[in-house]
């Protein structure tokens, strides 16, 4: 049977109004439920609402309380759901943590003490449409058993992570097992098997009965051991940043299953970024070519004026600083500049670029401290001291250094030559 949208969401709107909502949030609350059905959840959306509508009435959900705040630092903030409907908590989280991005460039919101979220790709689209990149996770109540175990220890704790597009966004939700519990109830309410073995029988055998999964619960991890340690970590991350239960403290019972901890985190600094990075890529491919051209003519001999004029950020020692090549392709932060700006891109460098530069710089000179290399460096005028010039290193190196906001990867030798 097929039901319009407007009368489902009415429906559920109504419903909702006589169990105590607000009208907005009897409204907000029937179209988180509607759209999940609508784009084919009916697992997260319709057929949960019964079991929603259950809690309420046995005091797991309170219709009436809100998320409030209880620390913040910067971008980053704590709030206490206070055990209200999962679906608005998690909604208005959202939207925190779009303000605070648009504020710092991310914001980052840990949500304690609240409960089932619905369906959790609802608020991966929800920063798509803002122009923002999500990633969210939340810890449930434990129904995955972890790797080696035959009972479930840990959650299937949900990852979204949403990226907008303007040709259509981009969205994964995915649990940490196989199939979710919503999704096997699906195909047993359908009679069908699963398309690929998704868990255990009670007699420890791989099985695609989506019944014989729920009696035993033990649903298989996604990548096996590797989905099982995902789930691990997700549970600790989400318990820790907001302060409240972890998947073992969670009442087992699934119309119990309430104080859950989540993390909502959103970027919307993503496409400057991305755009940003293309421009300086273009800028040092030119650069890198000059340094080169520089570089040939200097190891055939050339005359004293040529050696004065060299770029900044070649050695006539032979070795090649990539950190100052670098810095001056990019405008990152160096000793004598730390709060340089760069005029190609008019965009002020970060202290994570300052750092790159600063470890890269001690990196590529570390090899080469000798005293005839600091007479060298100090006289580039020396003549037959200048020795030949090395190959200049593949471009993708200089790329690295170019888009690279990570120390790892700087100090990992990327920038080193």
């Amino acid at each position: 049977m097929r039901v319009p949208y407007e009368e489902l969401f009415e429906t559920l709107r109504r419903v909702l109004e006589k169990t105590g909502f607000k009208t907005d949030r009897a409204g907000l609350c029937a179209r988180l439920f509607a759209d999940a059905s609508r784009d084919g959840f009916a697992s997260h959306g319709l057929n949960r609402f019964p079991r929603f509508m259950r809690t309420i009435r046995t005091g797991v959900v309170d219709v009436h309380a809100s998320p409030v705040r209880v620390a913040g630092f910067g971008a980053w903030e704590r709030w206490d759901g206070r055990l209200g409907p999962g679906n608005l908590n998690a909604h208005q989280c959202m939207d925190r943590a779009l303000a605070l991005a648009r504020e710092h460039g991310m914001g980052c919101i840990a949500l304690a003490n609240t409960n089932h979220w619905m369906r959790g790709g609802s608020y991966g689209w929800q920063a798509a449409d803002a122009g923002a990149i999500g990633v969210c996770w939340t810890n449930t109540l434990p129904n995955l058993p972890p790797w080696g175990v035959s009972n479930p220890r840990v959650g299937n704790n949900p990852l979204i992570i949403a990226v907008p597009r303007a040709g259509g966004h981009v969205v994964l939700d995915m649990a940490m097992s196989q199939f979710s519990m919503g999704a096997l109830e699906s195909y047993r309410l359908r009679g069908e098997p699963l398309p690929v073995p998704g868990g255990y029988d009670e007699r420890g055998e791989l099985t695609r009965d989506p019944a014989a999964i729920e009696a035993s619960m033990r649903p298989l991890p996604i990548g096996f051991w590797k989905g099982s340690g995902l789930a691990l970590v997700l549970d600790l991350a989400a318990a820790v940043l907001s302060g409240g239960a972890a998947t073992y403290q969670i009442p087992t019972e699934p119309e119990k299953e309430s104080g859950l901890s989540q993390v909502v985190h959103r970027d919307c600094r993503a496409f400057a970024r991305a755009c940003l990075t293309r421009r300086r890529q273009r800028h040092c491919v030119s650069t890198h070519v000059r340094h080169a051209r520089r570089a040939r003519a200097l190891s055939r001999g050339a005359n004293a004026a040529d050696a004065a004029a060299q770029p900044r950020g070649w050695r006539a020692s032979g070795t090649v600083d990539l950190a100052r090549s670098s810095a001056a392709c990019h405008g990152v932060a160096t000793r004598r500049h730390p709060r340089a700006v760069n005029r190609q891109d008019h965009v002020r460098s970060d202290p994570a670029a300052a750092c790159c530069a600063k470890r890269a710089r001690r990196n590529a000179g570390s090899g080469d401290r000798s005293s005839s290399s600091r007479d060298a460096m100090s006289s580039p005028m020396a003549g037959p001291n200048l020795k030949p010039w090395p190959e200049p290193p593949p471009a993708s190196q200089t790329f690295a250094a170019a888009g690279c906001r990570s120390t790892t990867k700087c100090a990992s030798g990327v920038l080193s030559y």
